[in-house]
């Protein structure tokens, strides 16, 4: 059975773009465009978009559990239905102690173990929900180990809270 006769049509872009709802309407944007509710995650999203980018690695700054969440959403989601491949992801493993108290000392040796193992020209560094909280200074920590590495070094602010889809940007 082709797609138009299961009552799909192709639409021109601006035909499509007039029919979206404003973010600010929450529900009725995921009425339109229902979906997983993991796809409101800026983590999940932020690191499904760069897994496209060739030479590029990784880094999340964060606790294994968002790494495994993500890979085990990607791969039910993404990898089952259109063979995308997870992205691997380096991470610092934060745990109980790190989340309270910060994580800057875990972010830079993992930044000099990225590049010293994987030699990528660049390194994303996402944050996860417990950095973001915890307000680790990201930026601070990349301008204190950026002379020290060959990789550009980019932060990639996503904390999973801070989505549009939660009215916060």
């Amino acid at each position: 059975m082709s797609l138009a006769e299961q009552g799909y049509r192709w639409l021109p872009l601006a035909e499509a773009w007039q029919s979206i709802p404003p973010l600010e309407a929450g529900a009725e944007v995921n009425r339109q465009f229902c979906g997983y509710t993991g796809v409101w995650c800026r983590y999940i999203m932020a690191t499904t978009y760069t897994q496209q980018l060739q030479g590029v690695v990784a880094l999340t700054h964060g606790p294994l559990s968002c790494v495994a969440a993500t890979r085990n959403f990607k791969m039910t989601n993404y990898s089952l239905f259109w063979g995308n491949p997870f992205l691997h992801t380096p991470a610092t493993a934060m745990d109980e102690m790190s989340c309270i108290m910060g994580g800057a000392r875990q972010l830079e040796e993992a930044i000099l173990a990225v590049d010293r193992d994987y030699k990528p020209p660049l390194i994303l560094i996402f944050e996860t929900c417990a950095t973001s909280m915890i307000d680790d200074n990201i930026p601070h920590i990349i301008a204190r180990v950026q002379p020290r590495v060959r990789a550009k070094l980019v932060h990639f602010p996503s904390g999973g809270y801070s989505s549009p889809w939660n009215g916060r940007s």
